[in-house]
């Protein structure tokens, strides 16, 4: 789609477009590198799993919930997160 705006077009891309781009992003295989902040975290390079720091399991970024944004560290789920902040000397 095309708007003009103030004598100048400017490129809308369809919602079609930015779904386009995410699959392609996600159906990547293979090792996901993340950036982990306080309450998400950024895909830096597209992948399908991150390995958890505590078990060395893989984590399919879909079921991915626990992390410690200081550490940049994922975990598998709570056990594996409570170890990891016991192992740093934080819980």
């Amino acid at each position: 789609m095309i708007r003009a705006i103030l004598n100048r077009a400017v490129l809308i891309p369809s919602p079609t477009h930015y779904v386009e781009a995410m699959n392609m992003f996600f159906q990547k295989q293979g090792k996901a590198q993340l950036h982990y902040g306080s309450s998400d975290f950024t895909i830096l390079e597209g992948g399908s799993y991150v390995t958890c720091a505590v078990t060395g399991e893989k984590i399919p970024l879909e079921e991915l919930r626990y992390w410690n944004d200081e550490r940049q560290e994922a975990y598998k789920d709570a056990g594996a997160a409570l170890k990891g902040f016991q192992r740093a000397g934080v819980a």
